[in-house]
């Protein structure tokens, strides 16, 4: 609510998570080329929001990717919980789960995660990736992979000739 034509606190913290969302789903709808939801849930102490990936309804739902010849190959799962900075007042990530699911659909385990808590103890780390997947979920998923590239075109050809990718070819960027 407004009290004499200043934000307070709950008002930041609503506007700051709306152009997060906003963000998020340019940068999916750029990605995918498609429309996406994404569910805004404020945690019962007002003090942090999530963001998630879901459907129009606010039901979890998996955002789906598709090779270049449309076969859907992966499905991506998040969740991100916002606060205010308490020194600043600007919007602040305190955690993010995010999961890639095979062939995009939830079952057994994903194919890594990533996963980060700000306010993690000195000695766990902040943030890590873990892959949960066999090898062959991997290579099979490089054989799929776009032709943007040089690199990924080669990788694409040597999937066709029957050359199995290795699973060292994948790079998690984590920043940078």
């Amino acid at each position: 609510m407004r009290s004499g034509g200043s934000l307070t606190a709950p008002d930041h913290l609503n506007e700051g998570v709306e152009h997060f969302r906003a963000e998020l789903l340019l940068s999916l709808s750029a990605f995918t080329g498609g429309d996406h939801f994404l569910h805004v849930l404020t945690m019962p102490s007002g003090e942090h929001m999530l963001i998630r990936s879901a459907d129009e309804h606010g039901k979890p739902e998996l955002i789906q990717l598709h090779s270049d010849d449309g076969s859907l190959i992966l499905g991506l799962e998040f969740e991100y919980k916002c606060a205010l900075s308490p020194h600043q007042g600007h919007l602040s990530v305190m955690s993010s789960k995010i999961k890639v699911w095979p062939r995009g659909r939830q079952r057994f385990e994903p194919l890594f995660r990533y996963e980060f808590a700000k306010d993690s103890d000195r000695h766990t780390p902040c943030s890590h990736i873990q892959a949960h997947a066999h090898r062959d979920a991997f290579t099979h998923l490089l054989g799929h992979a776009g032709t943007g590239s040089t690199r990924s075109r080669r990788r694409a050809e040597r999937a066709i000739t029957d050359v199995i990718p290795a699973v060292s070819e994948f790079h998690f960027t984590t920043g940078g």
